[in-house]
């Protein structure tokens, strides 16, 4: 593969992640709620996020949807 061809295949790559990026931050999320998602995880970290979340006046489920719709629009995991 030439130099040419190689700067070509990366440009496409990196404009077809860019667009998929992009489409994500713009993409409007219905307020459908058709799924589930339980995972295990420490009770004194649950407990202590529960307070957290108290204390910011909103609850668990709001916020972890709020982190998974900030980490889809900045494109990584914050």
């Amino acid at each position: 593969m030439s130099k040419d061809n190689i700067q070509e295949f990366i440009g496409r790559h990196y404009d077809d992640v860019s667009k998929a990026r992009l489409a994500r931050m713009e993409k409007v999320y219905s307020g459908d709620l058709d799924s589930t998602f339980n995972f295990r995880c420490n009770g004194e970290l649950k407990e202590d996020f529960n307070q957290l979340c108290k204390v910011n006046q909103t609850n668990p489920t709001n916020a972890l949807k709020a982190y998974m719709l900030a980490c889809l629009r900045s494109d990584k995991l914050l």
